[in-house]
């Protein structure tokens, strides 16, 4: 999550969140990475780093977008939305 501590330091009153595509393609120095499995993690860890430091701030989620040559692209992530978010009492905006 780089730079994530600057950017809330900032206290922003929304925070909109598309995210999640790199982690089907980008995880390269995690062997057993497996992103079904793991992105779920990696974005509840998100959420959680963003409520606690700034938990005035309303978030908004998206899905991860489909992709034209896979239709079950990401579906890991986007199962695991809708628990992720209500975790802290946020918006999910099902793309």
């Amino acid at each position: 999550f780089d730079n994530i501590d600057a950017w809330l330091a900032a206290k922003p009153d929304i925070v909109l969140l598309l995210i999640g595509t790199n982690d089907y393609f980008n995880i390269v120095d995690q062997p057993d990475y497996q992103p079904d499995r793991d992105a779920p993690a990696r974005l509840g860890a998100l959420l959680d780093k963003i409520h606690a430091v700034s938990p005035g701030s309303l978030v908004l989620v998206s899905s991860v977008l489909p992709v034209e040559w896979n239709k079950n692209f990401a579906s890991g992530i986007n199962r695991a939305l809708p628990e992720l978010v209500a975790r802290i009492a946020r918006e999910l905006c099902d793309l």
